[in-house]
């Protein structure tokens, strides 16, 4: 996975936020989420990641801290199916998308 893809899908949710479309920013941001954790997980162990269930057995094993982060954020993601995403719910997974960067070193605008 490019870093500069993941940069492009956190850009594309900021957008949408502006917009006040929170359910596909929410969206769009937990797909960065996944996209920053993958490029991680990749980095750290060279494996490819290729779904949840995945990612999360690796982050829970690679990095507490990272999983404690990412973990709840899948509830959130998944009110998306519903419709039912908040201003607050974008947020709160663009904020953890931020706490994920930085623990690994990678800068977001």
């Amino acid at each position: 996975m490019k870093i500069e893809t993941f940069k492009e899908c956190f850009e594309a949710a900021c957008d949408e936020l502006d917009k006040r479309r929170y359910n596909v920013a929410t969206m769009l941001y937990y797909k960065a989420l996944t996209m920053i954790c993958d490029y991680y997980i990749e980095e750290e162990t060279n494996k490819v990641v290729t779904n949840h269930t995945q990612r999360f057995g690796i982050l829970k094993g690679l990095d507490k801290d990272i999983f404690s982060i990412v973990s709840p954020m899948f509830k959130t993601y998944r009110n998306t199916y519903a419709g039912v995403s908040l201003r607050d719910d974008a947020v709160r997974i663009k904020n953890a998308v931020k706490k994920v960067a930085g623990i690994i070193g990678v800068e977001i605008g």
